[in-house]
């Protein structure tokens, strides 16, 4: 047999094995999400809802924050399931997240199954600014044992494209690895499932004389199970924000599944800036669908959510400083004893652009998902910034061309004076030994920013 088709033989045989394995127990339920998620019933898989979508596709995961946290209680009907999760940017296009969950629901009311527990961790990267790759790996079980016996681990993978500015698509793979878990009868397992979705978003909409902010829709077509299976779920959802910048919107999500009654969640949330932070407060109300998601019946969740956004001004300060003379003679009583100092320090700084005609311009790049976009920085440009302090520091420089001992610092706040003369003294205003002195210029912004020149040489002369 040729040794390709034994692999792809192979790889049939296994998916075939996995698509089997515990078909005669009862699904596990939905993994709790994130409040912002379960608004969607079940489906987003193209939506960015930062940590949240570690539960849904991990290729929605924030990259624009500097950190983010989220609590959350979930289910408060069909069985209380608090979660934690945690965020951070791992680089300019990359960032990460990981997490806990208990999960009391019983799913099937005639197979439910016994409370779980796990911990999440997901990771997502801008390959291209319209183009983001992510995956999850995911640990659940009763606690009790490890495999069969107990914990299983699943996998979740996704992508998010966005051709146009105004048009995005999505894919995600869930339970890739379909790991059963949980002992006979007791016992549950995970259903692989696919997902593809397409959206739409605006800046904003006036419709009667009122301004919906920010809106978007989407539609999801996802799988109840292997593709062969003709069962497919439908989710339509649309947002909005109330109030520019989205402090205050909303969300609702219609969900068609096959085997159960259709399902509705409705979802609001709060948006407080505080500086460079950020508090959400989101609630859900969620019912109907599939009965073994756990949430047949009306439920409620909840969710707090921190975010500490990227600082505005990423940007240094621009500093120089140069010498009017590269050798002195001290105690002459001519210019020669003197050197003059020239220094220049200013900033540019990052700032909201001018709210035009009720409208808040957005920048593009990567990353820039509807509802992606850092709490801080929904449109931005260049404005002069101020210059916090600065110095000027002289160190003596050793036999071995190596810089020495500090003898002398100018420093201030604000901006530098344009002259400083110095008469090759310390900080004692005594005189200094002949030789080579090296300086040098730093100076800082308001955002903390630092930036500071190269050395510099002065050569101190006998008279």
């Amino acid at each position: 047999m040729n040794p390709s088709l034994r692999i792809r033989s192979l790889l049939a045989i296994v998916a075939l094995a996995c698509a089997s394995v515990g078909a005669d127990r009862p699904l596990l339920p939905d993994y709790p999400l994130g409040t912002g998620s379960s608004s969607f019933g079940g489906g987003g898989a193209a939506h960015a809802s930062g940590l949240n979508s570690v539960f849904d596709n991990p290729a929605a995961l924030s990259v624009h924050d500097a950190f983010q946290a989220e609590t959350g209680l979930m289910g408060l009907t069909a069985g209380m399931s608090p979660y934690f999760l945690f965020g951070s940017r791992g680089g300019d296009n990359s960032s990460y997240a990981a997490g806990y969950f208990y999960d009391a629901r019983g799913g099937d009311p005639a197979a439910p199954a016994p409370p779980r527990q796990g911990m999440v961790a997901g990771a997502s990267w801008d390959a291209k600014p319209w183009a983001t790759f992510g995956a999850t790996v995911r640990s659940a079980g009763t606690g009790d044992g490890v495999g069969l016996d107990g914990f299983g681990i699943d996998e979740d993978v996704g992508a998010l494209f966005r051709p146009a500015s105004a048009f995005w698509t999505g894919l995600a793979v869930h339970d890739l690895q379909e790991a059963g878990v949980g002992q006979e009868p007791e016992g549950y397992r995970t259903q692989r499932s696919y997902a593809i979705a397409m959206g739409t978003g605006l800046s904003g909409i006036n419709v009667a004389g009122l301004t919906f902010h920010d809106p978007d829709a989407y539609y999801e077509l996802r799988t109840t199970g292997p593709f062969t299976d003709p069962r497919f779920a439908h989710a339509l959802s649309a947002a909005s924000g109330f109030t520019p910048g989205g402090r205050i919107g909303f969300r609702g999500t219609l969900l068609l599944q096959p085997g159960g009654d259709p399902g509705f969640a409705v979802g609001t949330f709060a948006n407080l800036p505080m500086g460079r932070a950020a508090i959400v407060f989101a609630y859900t109300l969620h019912a109907g669908s599939f009965s073994e998601s756990g949430e047949a019946e009306p439920s409620h969740s909840f969710s707090l959510n921190f975010r500490l956004g990227r600082r505005l001004d990423p940007l240094p300060p621009s500093v120089e400083v140069r010498a009017d003379k590269v050798t002195i003679t001290p105690g002459d009583p001519s210019d020669s004893g003197q050197v003059h100092f020239r220094l220049n320090a200013s900033d540019k700084a990052y700032a909201p652009r001018p709210v035009e005609a009720g409208m808040l311009e957005k920048p593009e790049g990567p990353g820039m998902w509807p509802r992606r976009k850092g709490s801080l920085e929904e449109g931005l440009s260049l404005a002069e910034g101020r210059i916090l302090d600065w110095s000027l520091i002289i160190h003596e420089v050793g036999p071995d061309g190596l810089a020495g001992p500090e003898v002398r610092v100018f420093h201030g706040r604000d901006l530098p004076p344009r002259v400083i003369r110095w008469d090759a003294t310390d900080e004692k205003n005594q005189k200094l030994p002949i030789g080579f002195y090296a300086f040098r210029m730093a100076a800082s912004d308001l955002a903390g920013n630092r930036a500071e020149t190269g050395w510099q040489l002065i050569q101190v002369v006998a008279p």
